[in-house]
């Protein structure tokens, strides 16, 4: 069982490497990593713990109890059957759970302590000016592993991308998947220097001194350890900048939830304004629209209802535009002050970028201004001393000394040395306030870039803001030419309606004209004739009255239904 497990998860586990492998032809190895060159090292052990949850909760996503990852760079699974890192984390889990059940299954001794702080987590940094691809990162982190003693257990390897430096977080698994013992991690940290110093001294680069005196002393048999004082400021200087960095990260996320909000109460107000002025032209409709067929047909002039009608459509239109310029006005200050923002933290981002650059560059030149005038000064310090040793000779000697002038020859080299040593300072002070110069007009430049950026984005949004307004207005004067068409159209089929009606009307006066003369020969009295003809009249009227009422009002709704079915255009 042993065999097959490890025989199966070793070949995943090349298989992946090869498809992540550059040349996809050969397995990155110790010796092509070293071979590259320019990689330094160094490996942090961060924690133990027994929460692989919690471990992949803070790995996988970004800081501050964040749910995003846009700091993993990729996710890298060991002796494991899935690439999930999810799932990985939670077979991990269930490998420290289920130990003594291993134990049982491989024949192990079941003595011993229950298993506890299964989690081993460590990171591995590269140096600022170095970009390792994935098969190096993860074929160094294989490395570390057999270093370690880990090379059989279950690991996840987590890669960031949130400093200025490469690293690559190790996620593993203290219980072996196989046997269910517990790894002893004694030592881990040396185990970990000396890999590191073998690598610097692979590429032929020596990062770190202070590491290879150490492990010379400890090889020598005495025990060495950093500074404390040294590692509590590299310690505080470490929080304050994960502390930037998470506080960058918050206000990203606060700004984004802001955005978030601003567009849904944005789409809320537009709803809302939207159903109101349904509601109100609705209203509208149903109070104007009586009024105005009882006023045409009270005998009120057609001209005087077209007025009427004309003037609230043109209320209901300024009322639209209103609405319509003030989503504008919103959605470009909104759009307006993202680009600002947008351009604003690129600079932002690009001026702390040249001043990391430029205090590396008075760093490296401190360096080598102490490698290139070290000899000079050696010597100028032991001439100072032989002479300073000469003068202060006594007894005999010193009173031979000055009766020759040896010590007056003694007092002018010494001066002479005195002279040299303000030179040599001289020239270095020369060789700062060079660099400071050019520093300086680095930083002139980038801020006249700075500016011609901005003066280029203010004339963008001009000439975009310009273009908007333009096509608005085109649209805007379609649709005006559009409804006054149809509104031309509507006003002849209503005149259309009502000649119809009156030609009807006349049809009937003249039909009961006619039946009033046939009926006088019939033999019945006049009275009869006038109460027929009253019954008649009145039914006409009764007939041409509700005609012309019906007509003019479905004329009306029809022409208001219209306007108000255009309503605002969702793209103004």
């Amino acid at each position: 069982m042993r065999e097959i497990f490890c025989s199966l998860v070793s070949c995943q586990t090349r298989s992946r490497l090869l498809a992540d492998s550059s040349t996809g032809s050969k397995l990155w190895s110790w010796s092509r990593l070293i071979g590259r060159g320019g990689l330094a090292m160094v490996p942090r052990i961060t924690s133990k713990g027994g929460s692989f949850k919690g471990a992949g909760s803070y790995f996988l996503h970004d800081l501050g109890r964040a749910r995003t990852s846009e700091r993993v760079a990729f996710t890298f699974t060991v002796n494991m059957l899935t690439d999930d890192p999810e799932k990985a984390l939670k077979v991990m889990a269930w490998t420290a759970k289920h130990s003594s059940e291993l134990k049982a299954t491989s024949g192990q001794k079941m003595t011993g302590r229950k298993a506890e702080h299964p989690v081993y987590n460590y990171a591995l940094a590269w140096a600022p000016d170095q970009s390792p691809n994935r098969s190096e990162m993860t074929a160094f982190g294989l490395k570390s592993l057999e270093v370690l003693g880990l090379s059989e257990h279950e690991a996840l390897f987590v890669a960031h991308n949130d400093t200025d430096h490469t690293h690559l977080h190790v996620i593993a698994n203290r219980v072996h998947p196989v046997t269910g013992l517990m790894a002893k991690m004694s030592k881990d940290q040396l185990h970990l220097s000396r890999l590191a110093q073998s690598y610097e001294e692979g590429v032929g680069r020596i990062d770190c001194h202070q590491r290879v005196v150490n492990n010379q002393k400890r090889d020598r048999g005495q025990w060495t350890k950093a500074d404390p004082e040294e590692r509590l400021g590299a310690t505080v200087a470490y929080r304050q900048r994960r502390a930037a960095r998470i506080e960058a990260q918050r206000r990203a996320g606060a700004l984004a939830e802001q955005r978030r909000r601003i567009e849904q109460i944005r789409q809320d107000i537009a709803c809302s304004v939207r159903t109101d002025f349904d509601r109100a032209s609705a209203r509208d409709d149903c109070r104007e629209s009586p009024r105005l067929v009882q006023r045409q047909v009270l005998g009120l002039t057609e001209e005087h209802a077209r007025e009427r009608v004309a003037a609230r459509r043109a209320r209901k239109e300024e009322d639209r535009r209103t609405l319509i310029d003030a989503k504008r006005a919103e959605r470009w200050r909104h759009y307006e002050a993202e680009r600002w923002q947008s351009l604003n933290d690129k600079q932002t981002e690009r001026c702390e970028g040249l001043h990391e650059i430029q205090a590396d560059a008075r760093t490296r030149l401190e360096h080598r201004l102490t490698e290139k005038y070290a000899c000079a000064e050696a010597a100028i310090e032991r001439r100072t001393s032989v002479l300073r040793c000469g003068l202060g000779t006594r007894g005999l000697r010193g009173v031979v000394d000055r009766a020759i002038g040896k010590h007056a020859t003694f007092a002018r080299q010494l001066l002479l040395q005195k002279h040299a040593r303000t030179n040599l300072e001289a020239q270095k002070e020369r060789e700062r306030e060079a660099l400071r110069m050019r520093q300086a007009t680095q930083r002139e430049a980038q801020r006249q870039r700075q500016e011609a950026e901005r003066q280029r984005l203010a004339k963008r949004l001009c000439d975009v803001k310009d273009r908007q307004d333009t096509a608005f207005e085109e649209r805007e004067q379609a649709r005006a030419t559009k409804l006054a068409g149809e509104a031309r159209l509507v006003h002849e089929q209503a005149k259309d309606k009502v000649a119809g009606g009156q030609r009807r009307v006349a049809c009937a006066q003249g039909t009961a004209v006619a039946t009033e003369g046939r009926s006088r020969g019939d033999g019945r009295t006049d009275a009869a004739h006038s109460a027929d003809r009253a019954l008649l009249a009145s039914a006409i009227k009764r007939e041409q009255t509700a005609k012309v009422a019906t007509a003019r009002a479905t004329v009306a709704r029809s022409a208001e239904h219209k306007v108000k079915a255009k309503g605002p255009e969702p793209g103004d």
